[in-house]
């Protein structure tokens, strides 16, 4: 999408986002999906685990992007806790420029 077609979209609801992270974790137990073997994914991943969720944040060295400098896990015994706190991580001032407004 352009900063046009965003603009349009407008707030989207918090519960929203909330409900589809939900989908994904029952279809998948992991957001986002992983991706290439050896490739390594500097973010957050949500992910369901046997005691609830966690949060995974990894970063690469600055010199060599494809080798893990870090990683930090957080641990939810609630997974509705971790999603939460996903949103808020990664998406705490919106989405690509997409606002989240609180529900009513």
């Amino acid at each position: 999408m352009n900063a046009a077609e965003r603009l349009v979209i407008g707030p989207v609801k918090r519960s929203e986002i909330v409900a589809i992270l939900r989908s994904f974790l029952r279809l998948y137990s992991v957001f986002p999906s992983p991706g290439r073997e050896g490739v390594l994914y500097e973010g957050s991943i949500l992910g369901l685990n046997s005691d609830g969720a966690q949060i995974a944040l990894s970063r690469g060295y600055a010199d060599a992007p494809w080798k893990l400098a870090q990683r930090v896990v957080r641990r939810y015994a609630d997974a509705n806790d971790a999603v939460e706190a996903f949103i808020d991580l990664e998406w705490g001032c919106g989405i690509d420029g997409i606002k989240l407004k609180p529900d009513e």
